[in-house]
């Protein structure tokens, strides 16, 4: 039988097909040798596939629950020696029809979207992240670790699982409020925190339903149970599940925090790479001091915004549970001002910065804390004369931390009449809160022995 008349054959079934049933079962069985007739060297036979493609798509359409044979055609997709067009068209029912799979079918197909990803360009490789990251939820994964993370870990591909682990990152630090956008700001000048305006328009174009959203939390969830599953190396994903744990929603918060406990013992909170990386989306990258005496500026496009408040008390809980992360400087400094003197400041943030003071005398270089003291007991005595319901709670935990940077910097206060004069001779709110006075005591014992 020729070309033609097969094609006629197949159309004549598929437009008989009077129950959803049946048009499945007719693409499943007819679909990819279909399109494999899109190579045809008769044009009146490629006019006839069109059409009857274009059939298909209107039913499509209307029937959310008809699957297609992705399997099938994902072989066919990665077929080289097929064409441009049938390679096209292939990946035009894969990303319509993966959506639609779900239980045994879906865990299946998931790793061969997967076993793609070190053959392509960035853009379709991000276009595959996109497909079926939103799946993973329901993915059923095997007991076996090692099996599980040959299958989605992509552990023979370092490159691309850094990209992907990336992508997913950009996910998780996805607000739930981005929508609509403010009046004058369009993607191409602004960009929602944590991102660069790259970063965000690349998020955006890979997923357009973002303007939901309940879909930004289902797919947080997805990327989650992901991340959480085994498949990735604890190092690799601390910093996913400390973002996750700061989400807004609770799902996402909740198992991202249980899972952080659970570890908490094994995380290297010394891990230098780990620690900037921390730093980078606190601070982000717009405000950076040092970038190297002869680097050129880096473009405006990719300069990232700084976090927003939630992120930053979260992250600020683990970056004091790091010596590193008070001597790196200057970031150290920049983290302690943001925190206790910045315009968008919280009481969360100001006690965390107090305490990172605290711990910048104790473990900082010796050389950057003498040139930063002064600047740093300027935050201090600004806590101390704090006013309002937490005045006392940032009182009692700014003279902890002046008594160790004073006993670190003897210089601060053998010529500061005024600090020795205050800490000397307690008032009437420190002898109305005794933690306070006790901590006021512990810091004028430190001044006398320095002054000794």
């Amino acid at each position: 039988m020729d070309e033609n008349a097969l094609v006629d054959r197949v159309f004549m079934r598929v437009l008989s097909a009077d129950t959803d049933e049946a048009f499945q079962a007719c693409l499943h069985k007819f679909l990819p040798p279909l399109l494999l007739k899109l190579a045809s060297p008769q044009e009146h036979v490629r006019k006839k596939v069109m059409e009857l493609l274009i059939h298909v798509n209107k039913r499509l359409k209307s029937r959310s629950s008809v699957t297609l044979p992705v399997k099938q055609l994902l072989n066919q997709y990665r077929t080289t020696e097929n064409s441009p067009m049938i390679t096209n068209f292939s990946l035009v029912y894969i990303k319509m029809g993966f959506p639609r799979m779900f239980g045994e079918e879906l865990s299946d197909a998931v790793p061969d979207i997967i076993s793609l990803l070190p053959d392509k360009a960035a853009s379709q490789q991000e276009m595959f992240m996109a497909l079926f990251l939103p799946v993973m939820k329901h993915v059923k994964f095997p007991t076996d670790k090692s099996e599980r993370r040959q299958l989605y870990g992509l552990v023979d591909h370092p490159g691309v699982r850094s990209y992907l682990l990336g992508y997913m990152l950009d996910i998780l630090l996805m607000p739930y409020s981005v929508f609509p956008l403010p009046a004058n700001v369009t993607l191409a000048t602004a960009s929602p925190p944590c991102y660069s305006v790259n970063s965000f328009k690349r998020v955006l174009a890979l997923n357009p339903e973002y303007n939901n959203p309940d879909r930004v939390e289902a797919l947080k969830a997805s990327v989650t149970k992901y991340i959480i599953s085994d498949v990735f190396d604890l190092k690799e994903i601390t910093l996913h599940l400390i973002i996750a744990s700061a989400d807004s929603r609770y799902c996402i918060a909740t198992d991202s925090e249980n899972e952080l406990k659970r570890l908490s013992s094994d995380i290297n909170w010394e891990d230098a790479d780990l620690i900037k990386r921390l730093t980078t989306i606190y601070l982000g990258t717009a405000n950076q001091i040092s970038r190297g005496r002869n680097a050129p500026p880096p473009a405006k496009e990719s300069l990232i915004t700084e976090a927003p408040i939630r992120i930053k008390a979260k992250i600020f809980a683990y970056l004091l549970k790091s010596k590193y992360a008070a001597q790196m400087f200057p970031q150290n400094l920049q983290i302690a001002s943001d925190a206790v003197a910045g315009s968008e400041t919280k009481l969360k943030l100001k006690k965390f910065g107090i305490e990172f003071i605290g711990k910048m005398a104790d473990h900082a270089q010796p050389h950057h804390l003498k040139a930063i003291a002064p600047t740093l007991l300027s935050y201090l005595w600004k806590m101390v004369n704090e006013e309002g319901p937490a005045a006392n709670s940032l009182r009692t935990l700014s003279y902890s931390a002046m008594g160790k940077l004073v006993h670190q910097v003897p210089s601060l206060i053998s010529d500061n009449a005024e600090v020795i004069s205050t800490l000397l001779q307690p008032g009437e709110r420190e002898r109305q809160n005794g933690d306070s006075l006790h901590t006021r005591c512990s810091c004028s014992n430190d001044l006398c022995c320095v002054q000794d």
